[in-house]
Parts: C-alpha cells; sequence; structure tokens
C-alpha cells in the first residue's frame, strides 16, 4: 500500500507541474540499472536481504524492483574490503561499518556516509570452557576480532582502557578469522573469546559453543554500526538511483518491524548456516533506520576521534565532511 500511495503522489505532482506550467515534462528518474551493493554476511543488513527478496519461488516482485531499482549484491567478509570496493568504482553503494568507512573517507574525501543502516547489533562471545564471566577475565586471552580497525575493534579498544587491561600487550588479538568462522574457532579452543557482529554472537548461544560476556549496546547504547556510503559521482550523477533505494530500504525496514518472522526467514536463507532460531534471537538487538539521528551523528564523530587518537587515521573528521544527508533527508 505504501508503494501504491508513493506512486500516486508522484505521479499527481508530476501531472500537476506539467499542466500549470505547460513546459517541458519532468524527465524521468536516471537510474543506474543495476546497481552494484556491496554488503557483509550479516543481519546488520537484513533491510537489504528483504528489499530484494522475490518470493519463496524466486518469481515475484522485490521491493526493490517496486522503486524500478534491479540492484547486484556482492557479498564481502569484511567491512574494509567492501569500501576498497568503492572506492576502486567496483561497486556503487556500500553497506559496511562507519569506521572503516571513515577510514576510506580520510584516504579519498569524494567518498560520502549518505544514510544510515543500524544500529547495535555486536557482541563479545566467550567459550563454554574459557572460564571467562567478566570483562577482567578477559586480560592474558586469545581474543578475536573481525578487522584492525573495525568497529568491533574500536569497541574493544574502549572496554579494555576501561578496565585498565593493555590492547597490545594485556590481551592477544586475532584480526585473521573472518567474521563468519569465529564461532568455529571458538569450538575448537582456538580463541578464547570473540567481539563480532550479529547473526554470530547468537550463532555461538544457539549452537551452545559459547555465553555472551557482553552485548554492544550495554557497552555503548544506540552506538552508530554499519551505514551506506557511495562516491560524489554517484550522488551527483544518479541521485534518483539513491532515493529508490533510500525508499525500498525504509519499505524493507516497516516490514522488518511489523513481521519479524517473515524477517528472520528471509535473512537466514540469506547468511551461510543462519537459521530462524538463530535470528529469532539476534534480530531483536539490532536497530533499522534509514534517515541518521543526531545520536547516530554524534556516535560517528566520536568514532573519528577515537580513531585519530588510536592512530588510525590521518585526519580529524566531523558530521560536515563524513556524512552527505541532503538525500535522505529530502524524502524521508
Amino acid at each position: 500500500r505504501g508503494v501504491i500511495k508513493i506512486g500516486i503522489a508522484v505521479g499527481a505532482g508530476l501531472a500537476g507541474a506539467s499542466l500549470a506550467g505547460c513546459a517541458s515534462p519532468t524527465p524521468a528518474p536516471a537510474l543506474k540499472n543495476p546497481a552494484s551493493i556491496g554488503n557483509l554476511p550479516s543481519d546488520h543488513h537484513a533491510p537489504l536481504f528483504v528489499a530484494a527478496y522475490k518470493g519463496a519461488d524466486g518469481k515475484g516482485q522485490s521491493i526493490f524492483e517496486k522503486h524500478g531499482l534491479t540492484v547486484a549484491a556482492q557479498t564481502i567478509n569484511k567491512g574494509a574490503d567492501i569500501l576498497t570496493a568503492l572506492v576502486g568504482n567496483q561497486i556503487d553503494i556500500a553497506l559496511a561499518g562507519v569506521v572503516p568507512t571513515i577510514s576510506a573517507i580520510d584516504g579519498k574525501p569524494s567518498i560520502k556516509i549518505v544514510a544510515a543502516v543500524q544500529s547495535n547489533g555486536s557482541g563479545i562471545i566467550v567459550g563454554k570452557s574459557s572460564g571467562i564471566t567478566t570483562v577482567d577475565g578477559l586480560k592474558g586471552k586469545k581474543i578475536s576480532i573481525p578487522g584492525q580497525g573495525s568497529i568491533q575493534d574500536i569497541m574493544l579498544r574502549q572496554l579494555l582502557k576501561q578496565h585498565n587491561i593493555s590492547y597490545d600487550t594485556g590481551v592477544t588479538i586475532i584480526s585473521n578469522i573472518p567474521a563468519g568462522n569465529q564461532v568455529t574457532s571458538l569450538a575448537q579452543g582456538a580463541i578464547d573469546a570473540a567481539i563480532t557482529w550479529e547473526p554470530f554472537v547468537s550463532t555461538a548461544v544457539v549452537n551452545d559453543v559459547g555465553t555472551v560476556l557482553a552485548r554492544s549496546e550495554d557497552i555503548w547504547p544506540d552506538h552508530p554500526c554499519c551505514c551506506v556510503s557511495t562516491s560524489t559521482d554517484m550522488i551527483n550523477n544518479y541521485p534518483d538511483t539513491l532515493t529508490a533505494f533510500f525508499l525500498a530500504i525504509k519499505e524493507a525496514n516497516d516490514l522488518i518491524r511489523s513481521d519479524v518472522a517473515t524477517a528472520a526467514r528471509i535473512v537466514a536463507a540469506s547468511i551461510a548456516n543462519d537459521t530462524e532460531q538463530i535470528e529469532d534471537m539476534a534480530m531483536p538487538h539490532v536497530s533499522f533506520i534509514v534517515r541518521p539521528d543526531e545520536a547516530y551523528l554524534a556516535g560517528t564523530e566520536s568514532y573519528a576521534a577515537s580513531m585519530k587518537s588510536l592512530g588510525l587515521i590521518t585526519n580529524d573528521h566531523t558530521r560536515a565532511d563524513l556524512f552527505s544527508l541532503t538525500l535522505v533527508n529530502k524524502v524521508l
């Protein structure tokens, strides 16, 4: 119904403008089809999976298609690699954490964050036989992170500092295990703990491999996590593509909120080794948004400041140079 209402409103507006001015008709939207999207194997990107879903038989019309978009999604295991693909013009739009996105912007200012994806949704899991029951118990242990400079890495650094544990000498950081393999490594005893994103936090619990030491919303409530980023060329040349993308993601978010069971089924089928049981546990810990609010903007600035102090980026950054929100603010 929402799509029909949008279509009627836009159609009526165009007709009115044409009749009133008797001028040349408003040009049709310039859509880049297919639009290539880089994404993680994570339910943080559930709106992408839901918006691309074509029904159980794969023959229905996706939410993206309702908005005129053909999307070619590429699953990439690390946020930093997604941004590398964006900077190298291998993809048009990146869905990744704000931390690797800030790193990309630090090196190439023509990359901009154009919308939010979600907040929260990560956590620290510990092996069932690790004996770790508190953050202090992480001292001297082997901890896996999804990658250097990831949101989870930054969050772990801050948490260890609060507990007077040296990131460099107080723990052993393992950064070469893909997020999708962290639970297996935990089960095998190759690591004692991991800070990772959903659904892998809940996977450890459902598969009886580990327990949750802390969830990210407990460490930093409503922290920004993944964002939508693209190039200024895309913003300038294909604004209608981005507008349609935002509207489709917003509609997918509405479906997730109204029908969690269906969303969990779609998402579980989109991620290797995922199940509906895992998603039933995981998705309530992820908050989906499109238009960044003040907490999201301020949190992103806080990440940038932390990254600068840690020597992970060269320049200072604020919302003024990190974000380009004219389009998303216009349509949502």
